[in-house]
């Protein structure tokens, strides 16, 4: 949402951009999600992803999609209305995001830390099921009536995974491109790619990675190390190394590079560990990220292998598409999986990735299995770490066993 508008469908044909619909307040899709972000208790316009996952353990109820039209209504050619008294009105005595109308609708909201219940998935399934039926309904029409079939898709509403994933499986969509910093701090990109026009650039060509945040030296590593008074060692071989300890069911802080733009954590500044350790995403929920047990974590997987794993396979190179994982590899990598059998793959190659590709290889000739379970480098509520004392701080205030600062490795043994 920007001012007054919320959203946009364009057609690019060359350098040119044409509009083809916008749309205006009171109707948005973000606002419509992030209400219900808040009234299940989680901070809005921050922890969608939380009602995003919460949804898959839930049903389809008639009961509650007829609740749902009081406030989003919608045709069947995707043209939406969102109805701003249960947003706006003036009696707001539970939040400011939505109205005691509202309440009176779908009940009492959940306060933060209070159980989840039935109740509460089966709302989550159907508040998801309703935005990527009316976001479906839009592609179609709009792919159709312009006979296209290539679709780009940007904006917070983007970030939501399970939605991407829908649209990637329509028969109108044939390839697929979300901008992996989807949300507001991908205006920077845009940002950059006019001034850049203005200087009169002659070539732009594909994104193929993200690593464009700051990188450390070796030495400015070791400062950070010895300034925080730490033993340490440097590594012949960190790929193989790092490999054997996660293959062993440790917990690695890695930490190489440039560090990524956007939400996701894409090999740079992650926190790793097996995918085929049963209860992995118990101690990563538990131990290092202090977030609700029933969260889910995502995979990378190198590219030499990801159409074994997965199906319906969508290009997906910045962990924001989910997709389904083959029936015979969900118990497999049983703590990468979510509950309704899709995941959220990075898929690495040489080209973006280097190191990180070599890691995930040297694992795969270990293990067998190329994929790793990639979480961003932070706790919950905390930003991406950023430096070496960012990381060296997360290290010691969470369960992470090992880690990896470029080619330096530190253990907790020995504290």
């Amino acid at each position: 949402m920007g001012e007054e508008m919320t959203g946009a469908i364009y057609l690019g044909k060359g350098e040119k951009i044409k509009v083809l619909k916008k749309f205006f307040l009171p109707n948005t899709l973000g606002g419509y999600y992030s209400t219900f972000t808040d009234f299940f208790g989680f901070k809005a316009l921050s922890e969608e992803g939380k009602l995003m996952a919460l949804a898959a353990y839930g049903k389809y109820s008639k009961k509650i999609q007829k609740k749902l039209n009081k406030f989003l209504t919608y045709d069947d050619e995707g043209n939406f209305s969102l109805n701003p008294n249960l947003r706006f009105s003036s009696n707001r005595n539970f939040s400011q995001r939505y109205s005691d109308t509202f309440v009176k609708i779908f009940g009492k909201p959940r306060l933060p830390g209070q159980k989840i219940t039935k109740f509460h998935k089966n709302l989550a399934f159907n508040v998801q099921f309703r935005l990527e039926e009316i976001v479906k309904l839009l592609v179609r029409k709009h792919m159709r009536s312009n006979k296209q079939v290539n679709l780009c898709l940007a904006g917070g509403v983007h970030m939501n995974c399970k939605l991407n994933g829908e649209l990637s499986k329509l028969r109108e969509v044939k390839n697929i491109f979300i901008q992996p910093a989807s949300s507001d701090n991908g205006v920077s990109l845009g940002a950059a790619i006019i001034l850049a026009k203005k200087h009169e650039a002659k070539k732009f060509t594909k994104l193929d990675n993200v690593y464009y945040g700051p990188e450390f030296s070796n030495k400015e590593i070791l400062e950070s190390i010895k300034e925080a008074k730490l033993n340490f060692r440097k590594s012949n071989n960190i790929f193989f190394e790092t490999a054997k300890y996660l293959s062993n069911g440790k917990i690695v802080g890695w930490f190489q590079g440039r560090s990524e733009v956007g939400a996701r954590a894409l090999g740079n500044r992650s926190i790793l560990a097996n995918p085929m350790i049963g209860n992995m995403r118990y101690k990563l929920n538990k131990e290092v990220k202090h977030r609700e047990l029933w969260r889910p974590f995502c995979p990378s997987v190198n590219d030499t292998h990801f159409k074994e794993y997965f199906k319906d396979c969508s290009d997906s190179p910045y962990m924001i598409l989910a997709l389904p994982v083959k029936e015979y590899y969900r118990k497999k990598f049983d703590s990468s999986v979510h509950i309704d059998g899709t995941a959220r793959p990075q898929v690495v190659t040489k080209k973006s990735n280097i190191k990180y590709w070599k890691l995930i290889d040297q694992f795969g000739k270990i293990t067998g299995h190329p994929i790793l379970i990639n979480t961003s480098f932070n706790i919950q509520g905390e930003p991406i770490v950023n430096t070496p004392s960012n990381a060296i701080r997360c290290f010691f205030g969470t369960g992470i066993d090992i880690l990896v600062l470029n080619n330096f490795i530190i253990t907790k043994k020995n504290y």
